[in-house]
């Protein structure tokens, strides 16, 4: 089993009381098996998918529930442990307007570049100066950068890769 959500529910606490997002959801993902969650607006998927990574915000809570991925308690892992072996790696979130997705005050090539540094860590071992290493990371990660959005379809990456979004 890839992803077993089982009886999840997750309140929001606001100055006027708690409100209800998600209710007793449960599901369960097959490894390759393809998933689309649809409702209403207002209904709590963008709740329950900010729920299954732990990215709620201040005022939300999971409230009763198990959220397991490949069978690991994801309700009780450690920030740290989530941001070093889950977020990013083996699950992601797709937000639901992917305009916004993108910080219109720095270029594309930056973040996704900060993205490449996150996730994509390369340990080597070389004997060229630190400065020269850093510009070679760099080089590197913009071509990747240029590579990753032409396969999805951006015209004229090399150029839009230094544009803001």
């Amino acid at each position: 089993m890839l992803l077993e959500v089982k009886n999840l529910s997750v309140e929001y606490i606001t100055s006027e009381g708690r409100g209800y997002a998600v209710e007793n959801a449960s599901f369960k993902i097959e490894e390759g098996q393809i998933v689309g969650l649809v409702g209403e607006s207002s209904s709590g998927k963008s709740t329950l998918g900010w729920s299954i990574i732990r990215l709620l915000p201040s005022n939300a809570r999971i409230r009763s529930g198990d959220i397991l991925l490949k069978g690991r308690d994801i309700i009780k892992m450690s920030e740290r442990t989530l941001n070093e072996t889950i977020r990013g790696k083996e699950i992601s979130v797709i937000v639901q307007d992917p305009q916004n997705a993108l910080n219109p005050v720095f270029t594309i090539h930056t973040q996704i570049n900060d993205i490449l540094s996150l996730y994509r860590k390369k340990t080597r071992k070389t004997k060229l100066p630190l400065l020269e290493l850093f510009r070679s990371a760099d080089t590197e990660r913009k071509k990747e950068a240029v590579s990753l959005l032409t396969k999805v379809g951006i015209a004229d990456a090399r150029r839009r890769i230094d544009e803001y979004p």
